[in-house]
């Protein structure tokens, strides 16, 4: 059963989220070498590779460059939204009373 807690805390910080997604997807650059760049993370979007210093870009486009926000959105967003389920779980949990009865329907 979701509490109310859960529900807004999803609701108020889902945009959060949304837009972490769309900044480490269009705008999170890394380097794992002096001769590559990786633009986008988890997923990345375009990967970017040259031969020696002085040598020019080279780009490797593929389908994540349509489908990295998508696939970054359902990571993002299911790993927080998993982790605000389990929060919330263990504060509801802590909150009942040892003696209280169960209402029917709880596990």
């Amino acid at each position: 059963m979701l509490t109310p807690m859960y529900r807004w805390t999803t609701i108020a910080t889902g945009p959060v989220v949304i837009g972490l997604a769309y900044v480490y997807t269009f705008h999170y650059v890394y380097s794992p070498n002096m001769n590559t760049q990786v633009h986008g993370w988890p997923v990345p979007v375009v990967v970017l590779q040259r031969d020696a210093p002085g040598e020019p870009w080279l780009d490797f486009v593929g389908p994540t460059t349509i489908l990295g926000l998508p696939i970054n959105l359902v990571l993002f967003l299911g790993t927080w939204f998993f982790i605000l389920w389990v929060l919330s779980a263990v504060i509801t949990r802590s909150r009942k009373k040892p003696g209280q009865p169960r209402v029917q329907g709880d596990a």
